[in-house]
């Protein structure tokens, strides 16, 4: 009696044990078979993480000796190898491009839903991301103008725009052929015009942006300024160009044309947009690579290497 006690006792755990050990060789089969299929010599494994779910793209040899890709959610094919390549746009969102026909290569943007594993055609050209609310940007097919989308559908700003960028709580939406760039905030209310051509993220450490400004649309004969996340101007609008420092991202080289309109003037601003060295010298750049400045200050001067603290305080005596 008491070793049927305690074989009913100990039934339960005997069970589970072997409920887990079925688990973990189901598990460890589907391993296995997708290792083997992975093996195969015609195939070259690329991983792409998304999200929970791991995708393989794969190459998988054709009798014409070409290679094509496809997608591979574990061993279940989603999109076929028959494609000349495949991009990963962001999370489920693919960009496939067929072989050449007729010197025309067709190409197409997916999304596989993540639950389903089905994929939908999308008709426009191309995803370049999700913003706050979940805006999405894309680009319309055969115009190469983006536009602002929810959920795939809805459309939120029209097809009309060169890009659409986000940066810290505002949306910049540049216009084509330099025609202007309209400022919203991210539920897409329309700020007032800062009158820009242009601009360009300077600085995330400091969020500072470059403010392109010029009377006749041309970005060449712009002006240019800062302004900071909250759309609050740092500088004048007056510079040739504002180029980061490389061996230190706290100061900035500021560049101005001479009054001759010919030649250019050279100097430091730091972070808080103050020239701390006025644009007076020839020259003034830094290679990635370097760590010394390169600078001219005379026209009958020898260019000089010299770091930046050394060019600050030669400056500071003067």
């Amino acid at each position: 009696m008491k070793k049927l006690l305690l074989l009913l006792a100990i039934l339960p755990f005997i069970i589970s044990c072997n409920g887990q050990e079925r688990k973990t060789v189901e598990k460890s089969s589907a391993k296995e078979e997708i290792d083997s299929f992975l093996s195969n010599e015609d195939c070259i494994q690329y991983m792409i993480e998304k999200e929970k779910d791991t995708i393989y793209t794969i190459e998988t040899n054709k009798s014409d000796d070409k290679f094509g890709k496809g997608i591979y959610r574990n061993t279940k094919m989603i999109i076929p190898p028959i494609y000349q390549d495949i991009i990963s746009l962001g999370n489920h969102y693919y960009q496939l491009y067929e072989f050449w026909k007729n010197d025309i290569q067709k190409e197409k943007l997916i999304r596989i839903d993540p639950y389903t594993d089905a994929y939908i055609d999308l008709p426009f050209d191309f995803y370049f991301g999700t913003l706050s609310n979940g805006l999405q940007v894309f680009e319309q097919k055969n115009s190469a103008l983006s536009g602002l989308l929810k959920n795939e559908s809805k459309i939120m700003l029209p097809f009309i725009y060169e890009s659409i960028n986000q940066i810290g709580n505002y949306i910049f939406c540049k216009k084509p052929d330099y025609e202007g760039v309209e400022i919203y905030d991210l539920y897409l209310n329309k700020l007032p015009d800062l009158e820009l051509v242009d601009y360009d993220y300077l600085s995330c450490k400091h969020n500072l942006i470059k403010a392109f400004k010029s009377e006749n649309n041309d970005k060449y004969e712009a002006k240019i300024g800062l302004i900071n996340l909250n759309l609050q101007w740092i500088t004048e609008c007056k510079y040739y160009d504002i180029k980061n420092l490389n061996s230190n991202d706290d100061f900035f080289i500021i560049i101005e044309r001479h009054k001759n309109k010919k030649d250019l003037l050279y100097g430091i601003m730091n972070k808080n947009g103050d020239e701390v060295i006025p644009p007076k010298y020839l020259y003034i750049d830094q290679k990635p690579t370097d760590s010394l400045i390169k600078i001219k200050l005379k026209e009958n001067e020898n260019y000089e290497l010299i770091s930046l603290n050394e060019l600050l305080e030669r400056n500071k005596q003067k």
